[in-house]
């Protein structure tokens, strides 16, 4: 049995981006591929569907930010020795803007809390 498809346009691309999404997670994009070959060649720009978009750019953000923290805490250990567990939650809490200043405070600083403040 062959299905035939009545959309048009955008509303066409969003249906074969949603069934590329869906099969990818089905571990099943070799197949749509070769199905599809026969019938149309295409490209599906993921970044094009505003979803995937922000969450992709949000987790390349916390990679970035896992990133930093990880460098930020082996300078602190480095300087400052093995560190408590208030330095450690501090920086687990902490946002990408938050490392970064601790990060410049970090060249001047002669103790953990004047990178990282008061307890």
């Amino acid at each position: 049995m062959t299905a035939t498809c009545k959309l048009e346009g955008k509303q066409r691309e969003l249906a074969v981006e949603q069934l590329a999404i869906l099969v990818g997670l089905r571990g099943l994009e070799l197949e749509l591929v070769k199905e599809a070959r026969k019938y149309i060649p295409f490209v599906i720009d993921l970044m094009e569907n505003r979803i995937y978009r922000n969450r992709h750019e949000r987790g390349l953000a916390d990679g970035r930010a896992e990133g930093e923290r990880k460098v930020l805490r082996a300078q602190l250990k480095k300087l400052f020795g093995r560190l408590p567990v208030w330095p450690q939650k501090r920086l687990d809490e902490a946002t990408a803007e938050q490392i970064e200043g601790w990060s410049l405070k970090l060249l001047d600083a002669g103790k953990l809390e004047e990178v990282l403040g008061k307890r």
